[in-house]
């Protein structure tokens, strides 16, 4: 990749992690009407970054690629469990109290910051520990995006069942 194209793909990786970063720390209304935006988004982007890389993937790659997938969709996972949720405070120009999926909003705090944290460092090590073994394609960007989208579908997948779940608890507790 040309030194001003990467510049700016690096530029950009470092933009979406600390939107995802804040993300994780902040509360954020919850959307669930379109949650596959951003996993398709990055996917389809880490596609194409990949695809940019002259040399043919090895064995290597594809089981490292595999063991981070893994822990992606793991990490995904565990990250909808700790997921919290509260109503929010202004529910706008509806004047009814009943608690909806679309009147929550959501939040991993630090737990979930500390897991995406650790996905960028397993693979930032791999991809410099294994880079002599023939391990090509892990040092790029687009793998890590890929790590992201998989680790959002997990977490879009795991998450409804808890939904439904926060929506009939504050239901409940504010009848």
């Amino acid at each position: 990749m040309p030194g001003p194209l990467l510049i700016i793909v690096l530029a950009l990786i470092v933009a979406l992690i600390i939107f995802l970063l804040a993300q994780q720390l902040f509360w954020s209304r919850l959307d669930i009407r379109r949650p596959w935006a951003l996993p398709v988004i990055l996917g389809g982007v880490g596609i194409l970054l990949v695809s940019l890389r002259p040399f043919p993937m090895t064995v290597v790659d594809l089981v490292i690629s595999g063991v981070l997938f893994v822990a992606a969709f793991l990490t995904g996972i565990a990250m909808a469990a700790i997921t919290q949720f509260r109503p929010i405070a202004s529910p706008g120009k509806s004047s009814s109290t009943e608690v909806g999926a679309d009147r929550l909003e959501e939040r991993t705090g630090w737990g979930g910051i500390a897991m995406l944290a650790l996905l960028v460092v397993a693979r930032v090590v791999l991809s410099l520990v294994l880079k002599n073994d023939g391990a090509g394609y892990m040092a790029t960007s687009g793998i890590l995006l890929l790590l992201f989208a998989a680790n959002r579908v997990a977490y879009v997948i795991a998450i409804r069942p808890r939904v439904r779940r926060a929506v009939a608890r504050l239901s409940h507790s504010t009848a």
